[in-house]
């Protein structure tokens, strides 16, 4: 076992020597200081609502100051300054861009736990908002969230009702614990509620929200499965309030549902 740990250790220091060059050149800090370089970007510190600080990155547009602007949230394990391709592309058609790292990921302090990682898109929501409104007296803005970010995009568009014009979900899930599921098995969503107790349901939030709204999604997605994806969960929800609301097209669709969530009345137990 001790000879076991030093191989380890030895392979764990030589890899770490060979990256060295690398990590002296190509870092998070060289593309962050690109971004700055080549969008004429400002680097942001966040104050989230418990006085926890997060970064973020605003890039404004290039093709004249259009009062329109786009808050982009991560996909899972993302780092705003490896997204950045998304800053381009909105950028050369005339959109401000604003950028965050989640807490615990880059230079952001704290730790991503989604409930609060949901309150600081709200507060880089605004911290655009108020960026576009200072050369102008009204401004549009879409809400993009990739994966993971489609949760937060979300509850973004749903919690600033009336000041998100567009909100994009891109090939998301319904729940973290249902994209466990269908990606490993049962455990995976029953050991994430039981010792997380995170609330990820993106469904309720996407629902509510009263903008215009664009879902997408990938049918050879690899890391979330069909039945875990946004589009099933929203499906789903549709179909469901519909039988409990007792829409005659929606009773052939009555099979379909869980036994569990049947009270025999053609409805779905609340």
């Amino acid at each position: 076992a001790v000879a076991l740990t030093s191989s380890i250790w030895q392979t764990y220091k030589t890899n770490q020597a060979a990256k060295a060059p690398l990590d002296t050149v190509l870092n998070v800090d060289f593309f962050r200081m690109d971004l700055v370089r080549r969008h004429g970007a400002e680097i942001l510190q966040l104050t989230g609502s418990d006085g926890t600080t997060f970064e973020a990155i605003f890039i404004p547009a290039t093709v004249g100051d259009t009062g329109k602007g786009v808050l982009f949230c991560n996909p899972n394990g993302g780092l705003y300054e490896y997204v950045s391709h998304w800053a381009g592309y909105y950028q050369s058609r005339g959109l401000a861009v604003l950028l965050f790292n989640y807490r615990g990921y880059g230079r952001s302090e704290g730790t991503p736990e989604p409930s609060v990682l949901k309150r600081d898109g709200i507060v880089a929501f605004y911290a655009l908002q108020s960026r576009l409104l200072a050369s102008r007296p009204t401004c549009s803005i879409m809400v993009h969230g990739e994966s993971l970010g489609g949760m937060v995009a979300a509850h973004v568009a749903c919690e600033c009702a009336g000041d998100v014009d567009l909100l994009v979900v891109d090939r998301s899930f319904k729940s973290l614990g249902a994209a466990g599921r269908y990606l490993l098995a049962w455990w995976a969503e029953a050991g994430m509620d039981w010792t997380t107790w995170w609330k990820t349901d993106a469904v309720p939030d996407f629902v509510r929200s009263s903008c215009p709204k664009l879902m997408t999604c990938d049918p050879e997605d690899k890391m979330i499965a069909d039945l875990a994806s946004l589009k099933v969960g929203v499906a789903s929800h549709v179909i469901e309030e519909a039988i409990r609301q007792g829409h005659a097209w929606a009773r052939k669709e009555i099979p379909g549902i869980p036994l569990w969530k049947q009270d025999g009345k053609s409805a779905v137990n609340t």
